[in-house]
């Protein structure tokens, strides 16, 4: 992740664990603060989605829910699977939107499945789409992640840091989509890829229905990715003690060394 200027403390707002090997041993001058993960209350309108979503999940739903709430609901959902590609660039929209199509499609004949979709600003692109025909298909402008995670089998994403970590705290599997080609992405996608923590589908694969289908069931049901995720988690939270004080130390140094 870092860029290896001489003489220059470099502050890394990632973590080391996450790091693919570097040769020669690592770099000393590189200081990894992990990444800050935001647990403010959320506003109203995202308290309004998290009710929305959290019927659904009625075979895991956290303690602090109403149990029988979903009891009251027409059916239940056997897995729910959360697509982020963030704000995505016109330089690769047209893939994602391609990709996007295909997902809302697949969901079409999945209704034991729950796709829930964060646009990005781009919801009305399905504003044609029948909710009332289609309920397993959940879409928004924007969702409060953090908070929707604990609930969620699978995310698939375009290989952004903030979401693949969040999900590595969340202990979720990842099925990961690089579209941008000069982003950071597909670098993220390697280093998932290397520590097992999900499935990365490499662009020059052609995407069909039927093998979307199977690499989403194999993200979600491999054991693996599973215990890979719990073991990165621990090691980045033990990172999260030590960063700031190692940051307070580099910076001193280097003051001191000007002074």
């Amino acid at each position: 992740m870092g860029m290896g200027y001489l003489d220059v403390p470099e502050v890394i707002l990632g973590y080391r664990s996450f790091e693919l090997p570097i040769y020669g041993g690592p770099n000393i001058d590189l200081t990894y603060l992990g990444i800050q993960r935001f647990t403010s209350e959320s506003n109203s309108r995202d308290d309004d989605i998290i009710k929305d979503i959290s019927r659904f999940k009625t075979h895991a739903l956290a303690s602090n829910f109403d149990h029988h709430l979903g009891k009251l609901l027409p059916r239940r959902y056997d897995k729910i699977v959360y697509c982020c590609m963030g704000t995505y660039t016109d330089k690769y929209r047209k893939s994602v939107l391609k990709f996007l199509d295909q997902l809302v499609q697949l969901f079409y004949s999945k209704q034991n499945w729950m796709l829930i979709y964060s646009a990005a600003g781009s919801q009305a692109r399905f504003s044609s789409l029948n909710q009332n025909q289609y309920p397993n298909i959940k879409i928004y402008d924007f969702t409060p992640q953090q908070q929707l995670l604990p609930y969620c089998d699978l995310v698939i994403t375009h290989g952004g840091l903030n979401t693949i970590i969040e999900c590595v705290f969340a202990e979720v599997p990842l099925l990961i989509l690089p579209f941008a080609k000069q982003a950071d992405h597909r670098g993220n996608a390697s280093r998932a890829s290397y520590y097992g923590i999900g499935k990365v589908i490499n662009q020059n694969k052609k995407i069909t229905l039927k093998r979307l289908e199977a690499w989403m069931t194999e993200a979600m049901n491999n054991p693996d990715y599973k215990q890979s995720l719990h073991n990165l988690k621990k090691s980045c939270n033990a990172e999260e003690e030590v960063g700031i004080e190692k940051l307070r130390k580099v910076l001193k140094k280097k003051i001191n060394s000007i002074n």
